[in-house]
């Protein structure tokens, strides 16, 4: 596309016949043909990085701030979804969207979908995650990824074929614009709980952001019945667009090995484990209905698939290690008590910390639900970030600091619990997830808990 017609969409007359060829935030990622465009953050102003940009080839320049060397586009942020889709030629527009948000549960129920989708047919559905190693799907950094990025994976999508996307919709990427403008035909509601409010301030505000976003933007809704604010968002959509889950038809048979339960009156027998998980995939089944696809192929698909990395991953049978994301007060409270549930009087041993510089409400409790049914807690580093370590694991131990094992070196933490294992435990590792990195202090250490698990274990 040429520069004069990318500036004239930001109404600046230009006669400049080059060519764009690609959006840029990354500096470093900048290249001949290249727009860099320079957005302030909480903590760095994109304008520093402009000199960066331009010496690496970047073509064109617009920052959110005045700056040299670039076009000041104040309002660059909010709009930089729209343009990107209209610089791709609207790709979104070519592809049936399905949008998942909610507190708990939403990386789950995309995967589950996806994987629904694409063995009706080979590249049927695109998944946009945070998790590697998935066929048919696109890693990314943020779980709601930049207009740009969004514009890039879906004309991707576009040209390779694929019908469907499928994507996680966090609170803070809707607030922060990134999906503006965007309208999803299927949008499916996990749960509103509590998350994210050192970003969001109240709870108030973080379930008025989603509840606001399925109300512009999503053609058809899925939702469970015991969602506090079901009027509120039910009212603004007709009853064939509109699916309603009752949830007290979900009857759980069996999860000491695999997961099986009835949801109205269908058998679901599954790979997965933990009950939590019955409420993503009646979720998930819900939602491919609602594209009209059978009742059985649905089923017999769920049947073959494997659960998602690191949320309650089983990593070890004997002795037995698990492995999961959760990272809010509830999701903790579930996975926690799931493994208590299937114990069978094994000592639970628990591996976990609390984000730095975030939410330091929820600190406290971890440690609670931690001491109620673990046999040995141990506080570790969960991307401290530039908070200090004992600061954090002193929030969570609060009074009782001698009935808690803390070890500031995740890897150390690991290895430590894995090698006094027998028979008699459970090893729970929880908050990383799928996740290989460690934050600290700006520096991004690399930790893969499988392997170090692995590692370890007593031969």
């Amino acid at each position: 596309m040429k520069i004069k017609d990318i500036l004239n969409f930001f109404d600046i007359d230009s006669n400049d016949e080059n060519e764009i060829i690609n959006i840029c935030l990354d500096s470093k990622k900048c290249s001949k043909g290249s727009l860099f465009i320079a957005l302030k953050g909480t903590k760095n102003d994109g304008s520093k990085f402009i000199p960066e940009a331009l010496k690496n080839g970047a073509s064109l320049v617009l920052s959110e701030t005045k700056a040299n060397g670039a076009y000041n586009i104040s309002n660059i942020k909010e709009r930089l979804t729209s343009f990107s889709m209209w610089f791709y030629g609207y790709p979104n527009k070519k592809l049936s969207l399905i949008g998942i948000t909610g507190t708990e549960g939403k990386s789950t129920t995309a995967y589950i979908i996806s994987q629904v989708l694409n063995s009706l047919k080979s590249k049927n559905s695109l998944l946009i995650t945070c998790t590697e190693g998935i066929e048919n799907s696109i890693c990314v950094k943020n779980t709601t990824p930049y207009g740009n990025e969004l514009a890039e994976i879906f004309n991707y999508a576009v040209n390779n074929g694929y019908k469907y996307v499928v994507m996680e919709c966090s609170s803070i990427g809707i607030s922060e614009d990134k999906l503006k403008g965007i309208n999803f035909d299927l949008v499916s509601l996990t749960n509103l709980k509590e998350d994210h409010l050192d970003y969001h301030k109240t709870k108030k505000i973080y379930h008025d952001t989603k509840i606001n976003f399925i109300i512009k933007q999503a053609k058809k809704l899925v939702l469970f019945d015991n969602i506090k604010q079901l009027k509120k968002i039910a009212n603004h959509f007709d009853e064939n667009n509109l699916t309603i889950i009752d949830s007290s038809k979900i009857e759980i048979n069996n999860c000491q090995s695999t997961l099986s339960f009835l949801y109205d009156g269908l058998y679901f027998d599954t790979k997965f484990i933990f009950k939590f998980n019955a409420l993503n995939i009646v979720l998930a089944y819900e939602a491919l209905k609602s594209l009209n696809i059978k009742e059985f192929e649905i089923i017999k698909a769920i049947k073959e698939i494997k659960p998602l990395l690191g949320r309650g991953e089983v990593i070890n049978t004997d002795p037995l290690v698990i492995i999961d994301y959760a990272h809010t007060a509830s999701s903790f409270e579930n996975i926690v008590k799931e493994v208590y549930t299937i114990s069978n009087d094994k000592k639970i041993i628990v591996v976990f910390g609390a984000g730095g510089e975030r939410e330091k409400s929820k600190r406290a409790i971890y440690g609670k639900i931690a001491l109620k049914y673990c046999y040995l807690p141990i506080i570790t580093s969960d991307n401290n970030r530039n908070e200090d370590f004992s600061c954090i694991a002193n929030d969570i131990v609060k009074k009782h600091k001698d009935k808690f094992l803390i070890i500031k070196d995740r890897k150390l933490a690991i290895k430590w619990a894995t090698s006094i294992l027998s028979s008699n435990h459970i090893l729970l590792l929880v908050g990383k997830g799928p996740e290989k990195t460690m934050i600290e202090n700006g520096i991004s250490e690399y930790i893969d808990e499988r392997k170090e698990v692995k590692k370890w274990l007593p031969k």
